[in-house]
């Protein structure tokens, strides 16, 4: 889970979110060693914030950025939707939306698993600053807020969430400035993690979800065992060009850019590539210096035209079509049984 902080006056919002992310295995909640996760997400000008299960959220982001019509009862829509079919039990999945009406001023609404995705109030900024904490230790964090103050900066939200750090909440901070037709992000700020927090590599305990490429080109990868560490990814067969460098051999992946989806596996030592990919014009399946093998009991080939390759249980082999068949080689070889 993750904390979003936000100060937000009559026509902007100054918000902050950390990008720890963690993970639970055997019941205990580990710090993500390998990397961070950023939580904001500026879309049509305006910041929404995800928390929750990794996965969850990352579908989440997905689907809602794939509507032409997007709006916050469409994100709140789709959460249901996506919760109800992978949620596993004690996931959560919360989400907010910083933005504006049509007038201008700043708005805010929020919604989350617990509430039952059902329909939330809007809420405004305020002339005298509207502070609101938003997702794990919200209660904690909005104790640890100067209410006093008058002037945002960095400044103002490093010891909330000092305050409150742990597995799920720290490592760093950005601050964003969101205005009606701008917005921008500090630099990440490093914060101050309790000593005693657990932490361990997602990468060597679980499959883990991330996002290759950058702003809304970035698209979801799901990244399965550890490799081998004998081939990585170049120029010449990664699927973007942020998987350059990065251990490929031994490794599966989950890939879903625009207009695809694949299942790739990448051959110990060599990195041969095994893949098969559902394309919007086709389904692909490919081994690179390999072979493909199909075994079942039977197989049945069918075009949309009515054509038919059959392949049946007792050894039959059955053709039809509504066409002509074609035959072009250089040799036809027919073994007929012998009826003398």
């Amino acid at each position: 889970m993750s904390l979003c902080v936000a100060a937000s006056f009559e026509r902007e919002h100054y918000l902050a979110v950390d990008t720890a992310v963690s993970f639970h295995k055997n019941g205990l909640v580990y710090r993500n060693v390998d990397g961070f996760s950023e939580k904001i997400k500026i879309i049509d000008g305006e910041a929404y914030f995800f928390s929750g299960d990794v996965e969850l959220c990352l579908m989440l982001q997905v689907n809602f950025m794939e509507q032409k019509d997007r709006n916050f009862a469409k994100l709140t829509e789709i959460a249901k939707d996506l919760f109800d079919k992978y949620a596993d039990p004690g996931d959560k999945l919360a989400f907010s939306k910083y933005g504006f009406d049509k007038d201008g001023k700043a708005t805010m609404e929020f919604n989350n698993s617990e509430l039952g995705f059902k329909p939330q109030p809007i809420y405004y900024g305020s002339s005298n600053i509207q502070f609101t904490t938003y997702g794990s230790k919200m209660r904690q964090a909005g104790s640890h807020i100067d209410l006093k103050t008058t002037y945002i900066t960095p400044d103002f939200f490093i010891p909330i969430y000092e305050a409150v750090a742990d597995e799920g909440i720290g490592r760093s901070i950005y601050m964003y400035h969101i205005k009606f037709d701008e917005h921008g992000r500090t630099e990440e700020i490093p914060i101050a993690d309790p000593v005693y927090i657990r932490k361990a590599s997602m990468k060597k305990v679980r499959n883990h979800s991330t996002f290759v490429g950058e702003g809304e080109d970035a698209f979801p990868v799901t990244i399965m065992g550890e490799g081998d560490g004998a081939k990585k990814f170049d120029s010449s067969n990664a699927f973007d060009p942020a998987m350059i460098g990065e251990p490929m051999s031994s490794k599966g992946f989950l890939v879903k850019p625009k207009g695809s989806y694949s299942m790739m596996y990448f051959s110990s030592n060599t990195g041969f590539e095994r893949s098969i990919t559902l394309n919007d014009q086709d389904i692909t399946i490919f081994a690179d210096k390999g072979a493909i093998t199909l075994k079942g009991k039977s197989f049945n080939f069918i075009t949309q035209g009515g054509s038919l390759f059959e392949m049946a249980e007792n050894g039959d082999i059955n053709f039809k079509t509504k066409g002509k068949i074609s035959f072009n080689g250089t040799r036809f070889d027919f073994n007929t049984p012998d009826t003398h």
